[in-house]
């Protein structure tokens, strides 16, 4: 195989250890790939407020395709994209915890939603569905399914009509709506009066 010698270490190496470039000799750069990325990353050493604000700019310019680009990059390597997640999370977990907090106390219907089903998979259900609470109150009518009396919304809860304990799925079959002092009352228990909404 063809060989040339680097303009920057002086080693001779294949023309495949060598950028294209138009202009070179054989087509090829001056310097090697190793000495090429090592200047490169010297440059951005010496420069990173410059960089950081070049970077910022061009995302602003070109959102949608460094959001398709990130996308992209995250499906073809799951394997890293959890590995930094994992060592994020390992040495930021007060952070983690205060964006959590953040977050469902601006989303609280979202976050009792997504501890519902945390629950759920934690206790084996056999079937674990994407739950809108909100639906679930339309559709029972804000009528409490144990003692048939109208809910306040301060006052709504969902209950398992099978718990889950008893090995029942977290699906809307298997949801409605109730007090929370109703369903504090009923416990771990499957209620005959709920069982024919099953039927």
């Amino acid at each position: 195989m063809q060989q040339r010698r680097c303009s920057k270490c002086q080693q001779p190496k294949d023309l495949a250890e060598f950028r294209r470039h138009k202009r070179g000799k054989n087509g090829r750069s001056a310097d090697c790939n190793t000495c090429h990325s090592s200047q490169n990353h010297l440059y951005y050493l010496d420069n990173k407020d410059k960089y950081r604000i070049w970077r910022q700019n061009y995302k602003e310019q070109h959102t949608e395709a460094v959001r398709q680009q990130t996308l992209d990059w995250r499906k073809s390597h799951p394997e890293r994209v959890r590995q930094i997640q994992t060592t994020w999370r390992r040495n930021n977990k007060a952070l983690q915890q205060a964006l959590i907090a953040a977050w469902t106390k601006a989303h609280p219907e979202k976050g009792a939603e997504k501890t519902s089903r945390y629950r759920a998979r934690k206790r084996h259900a056999p079937r674990v569905e994407a739950i809108d609470r909100a639906l679930i109150f339309l559709r029972d009518q804000w009528i409490c399914q144990l003692c048939h009396r109208k809910v306040q919304p301060e006052k709504a809860s969902i209950d398992h009509v099978i718990p889950l304990s008893k090995g029942w799925e977290h699906t809307y079959r298997n949801l409605v709506l109730v007090h929370r002092l109703c369903n504090s009352s009923k416990g771990n228990r499957a209620v005959p009066q709920q069982m024919r909404l099953l039927s």
